[in-house]
């Protein structure tokens, strides 16, 4: 009886250190350190471009406009850190941009200030691109553009500061730096289960790639200076909300 009992016991030790070993494999396959591309690619956004959207004509070409809070008289002031969801109708790819190419973007959801609908959906927004850095040896391609110009859908006109929300500080699409070439195995031990090997990569970094934004990716428009408009505009017919419930500051 005593000896089935030091059996049972250790038997179920060793099932829990065999699961343990295994969830610390796991984890560390999935690490992302574990993980390297060897090219990045923005890919598009997997979600559905309303039929009704298309890519609107860009307005003749103008200066960059400083944004004035009171712009219009009597209206409503989106301020400074609303986010504007927006579809991007310009494809944008690092293999040809250059700075200065101008874009175009449709607001995807209304936005309101309390009970007032201050952006229609299909309001347009235009810009361009301010920075495009072409792949190198240890970085991928850099791309970076702003809009500066928000139009609502009864064409009134408003100059913006905005940033995208990339992810990235310098507010920029790629520039994440690329794995090494060479093949490492690193041998780690943890304590009460034994060792294991990790492949890792190091020495003289891969040559960076390019990066692409294909028309209908979904892009966080940030303005970094408050706007007024005018309060309760019209809303046209509007594709579904594909960004979450409608914004409201």
């Amino acid at each position: 009886m005593k000896s089935n009992c030091h059996h049972t016991i250790a038997n179920r030790f060793r099932a829990s250190g065999i699961l343990t070993t295994a969830f610390v494999v796991a984890w560390l396959w999935a690490a992302p350190w574990a993980q390297a591309a060897d090219v990045l690619l923005i890919a598009p956004n997997h979600f559905p471009l309303p039929e009704q959207l298309s890519p609107p004509a860009l307005p003749p070409a103008s200066p960059v406009l400083e944004a004035d809070p009171a712009i219009v008289v009597n209206g409503v002031t989106l301020p400074a850190g609303s986010v504007l969801g927006v579809w991007l109708m310009t494809q944008v790819d690092s293999r040809t941009a250059t700075p200065g190419d101008r874009i175009t973007g449709t607001v995807a959801q209304p936005i309101y200030v309390g009970d007032s609908l201050v952006v229609p959906q299909q309001s347009q927004v235009y810009g361009q691109l301010t920075e495009v850095l072409a792949p190198v040896q240890g970085r991928n391609a850099i791309v970076k553009a702003t809009f500066t110009q928000l139009q609502l859908p009864n064409g009134q006109q408003f100059p913006i500061r905005s940033h995208i929300k990339t992810g990235m500080g310098g507010h920029y699409w790629g520039g994440t730096l690329t794995p090494g070439t060479e093949k490492t195995v690193v041998r780690h031990g943890v304590l009460g289960i034994g060792y294991y090997n990790q492949e890792v990569k190091t020495g003289k970094r891969a040559m960076g790639g390019h990066i692409a934004k294909t028309i209908g990716a979904q892009l966080m428009v940030v303005l970094d200076a408050p706007i007024q408009v005018p309060a309760n505009a019209e809303d046209p017919a509007a594709p579904p909300d594909v960004f979450g419930s409608n914004a409201a500051y």
